[in-house]
């Protein structure tokens, strides 16, 4: 019993390698397809290949997939892509799609078991929304803030592009609710009602309020789905301890962004007062202020 278990771990681990090793070659062709015409085996090798995919010898790899017919040089000693190579590219795309997706929250094993459960079309999307969906839960447990708002900036990209446009947008607003509340300054708030940090080391650690360019960018692209009722799912779906903006200024904000209204330096004072009320609350809860009667 114990050889046939090893026998078939031996041949899991196999498999496993085997697409390892297919997802570094689809990433190293779909480079060498880009820059077609420039690519030749004395080129600069980009840090990422090493650093990620773990290439230490291009040179050598490009040899290997010259001899597997997947690569082909010229007498210029210029890489192209062969019909087998782009046929190669062409059935892996979406390990493409992963890797320029760039998450630090998934790894390529849990997209393609993922995907191995997926069916229908736009399966790269729905593979990934459905994994993106199980690290929230994950990440929200922890209390990572960061990672929460980053995975729902995936999601809305990824329910974007398979014209889940209300999706999308919910999404992105989410984002956009972790920053106007605040929650990059989680820790700071945290360490303060934990004492761990004075008020005036609190109070330095505020910086300039905006929004990514991006995040505004993203939003008005899908202005026309958006609906009132978005707000109140926004806050009654995503209750966060630290809350700077109330519903009525977060509706107003999103109105001018949706406008094309949005003045950032409009809100530098009310965010900034919001802050030192929040301080204020904390030093109630620990007692170190009388409230006003």
């Amino acid at each position: 019993m114990k050889n046939y278990l090893a026998k078939i771990k031996e041949k899991f681990n196999r498999e496993e390698a085997q697409h390892e090793r297919e997802y570094v070659i689809s990433i190293v062709l779909d480079y060498v397809k880009r820059n077609a015409g420039y690519f030749s085996n004395d080129y600069f090798q980009p840090s990422y290949f090493n650093e990620e995919l773990k290439i230490g010898d291009l040179k050598r790899l490009i040899n290997r997939l010259t001899k597997q017919g997947l690569l082909s040089v010229n007498e210029l000693g210029l890489v192209y892509l062969t019909e087998e190579g782009n046929r190669f590219l062409d059935e892996r795309e979406d390990y493409v799609a992963f890797f320029n997706l760039a998450s630090p929250y998934v790894k390529f094993k849990e997209y393609r078991k993922s995907k191995e459960r997926t069916e229908g079309e736009n399966r790269f999307e729905t593979a990934m929304i459905k994994l993106f969906l199980r690290k929230l839960k994950e990440y929200q447990a922890n209390n990572d803030y960061v990672a929460v708002k980053n995975i729902h900036f995936d999601l809305a990209n990824l329910y974007g592009k398979v014209g889940y446009n209300e999706s999308a947008l919910y999404h992105y607003l989410i984002c956009l609710y972790f920053d106007v509340n605040g929650m990059e300054y989680y820790e700071k708030f945290l360490g303060y009602m934990n004492k761990k940090l004075t008020k005036k080391e609190l109070y330095n650690s505020f910086e300039y309020f905006c929004i990514n360019p991006a995040l505004n960018t993203s939003i008005k692209k899908f202005k026309e789905a958006f609906d009132i009722s978005v707000i109140d799912k926004v806050y009654e779906e995503n209750e966060i301890s630290l809350v700077l903006c109330n519903k009525e200024k977060f509706a107003e904000i999103v109105d001018e962004i949706l406008g094309n209204r949005f003045y950032v330096k409009k809100w530098q004072e009310y965010f900034w007062t919001r802050f030192k009320a929040m301080a204020t609350k904390i030093e109630e809860t620990r007692g170190t202020v009388k409230k006003e009667q």
